[in-house]
């Protein structure tokens, strides 16, 4: 139940707000390189050298992220049904005397998710790390080289 609760909400989410803003986006890069160049061919040809290396960056990150998604999302499937098998048979695990080992498993079980998490967010920084310098040299390069075309 939970993994289907977990897939309708990704789901909901890749239709909401998420897929306005791809839209928009997208539509502001083909749009927004014809007018660029219309007003400065110079200037946009300089600031686009990147654009190659972003999807470069961009495409190897998004399979990383992909795998440790689905990565960690087996890893709290799995926690989360251990949880609710020990749950709904309470009454025998107690009885049997098993709790000690019905934590463990839980636990070893949210290691793995925990770890797969873990894994995301390291993922997701590399690729910050990585992106910001060079917007930030993009930016860079386009005011020096839009002040040496006004000087």
């Amino acid at each position: 139940a939970t993994a289907i609760l977990e897939k309708t909400a990704v789901v909901e989410a890749g239709i909401g707000d998420e897929f306005a803003f791809a839209l928009m986006r997208m539509f502001t890069f083909m749009f927004g390189i014809p007018v660029a160049l219309y007003h400065s061919w110079q200037i946009t040809l300089v600031t686009m050298s990147a654009v190659p290396l972003i999807a470069l960056i961009v495409t190897v990150a998004n399979k990383v992220l992909m795998r440790n998604s689905q990565d960690a999302s087996k890893g709290s499937e799995r926690a989360s049904s251990v949880a609710m098998e020990f749950i709904s048979s309470i009454r025998t695990v107690a009885g049997l005397g098993h709790e000690p080992r019905a934590i463990e498993t839980y636990q070893n079980a949210l290691r793995t998710a925990c770890k797969g998490a873990i894994e995301m967010g390291m993922a997701k920084a590399a690729l910050e790390g990585l992106m910001a310098p060079i917007i930030f040299v993009m930016f860079g390069l386009g005011l020096w080289f839009g002040a040496k075309l006004v000087a």
